[in-house]
């Protein structure tokens, strides 16, 4: 297995351990019908299904020489939340809620359990948060959170 692909399985876990965070996914999931799609993305969450989940899909990498013999890779990450929206519930509380959870999950391993170094030289340190908003996935009106994170390691 890849360095890379063990990131990204350390980042599907954190994320999965967050509680009802729904369903978590190590790749950008597609389907060719909404409703194969909406699938995807549909979780149980205290006893009712809702549309609550997440995506994990590396954006970039950047190597640059550190030592003789030694690069060190950064890698930028893009997670993706969404979750239906419901006024009446406050979702949108909660859903603000999930995506501090994962922020947090972040901070309590930074390193992934020694996977990643944190990231030297920049302005930005763990999750950050890019975008939330709402947006009409699957047919539902959702909210979706938009994150970041960027990753080093040597190889």
């Amino acid at each position: 297995m890849t360095h890379v692909a063990l990131v990204r399985s350390a980042l599907f876990d954190l994320i999965a351990s967050v509680p009802e965070v729904g369903r978590v996914h190590a790749y950008q999931r597609f389907a060719s019908r909404e409703a194969e799609m909406k699938a995807l993305y549909v979780a149980n969450i205290g006893g009712a299904d809702q549309l609550r989940g997440w995506f994990i899909t590396r954006t970039a990498t950047r190597e640059r020489a550190f030592t003789l013999g030694t690069t060190v890779q950064r890698a930028s990450w893009a997670i993706v939340g969404y979750m239906a929206l419901s006024d009446a519930d406050a979702s949108e509380l909660a859903f603000d809620g999930l995506v501090e959870a994962i922020r947090a999950a972040w901070r309590a391993n930074p390193t992934l359990g020694g996977l990643v170094a944190p990231v030297a030289n920049d302005d930005e340190a763990g999750i950050q948060v890019d975008e939330l908003a709402t947006v009409l996935f699957c047919g539902v009106l959702c909210h979706q959170a938009r994150l970041s994170l960027k990753t080093e390691f040597e190889i």
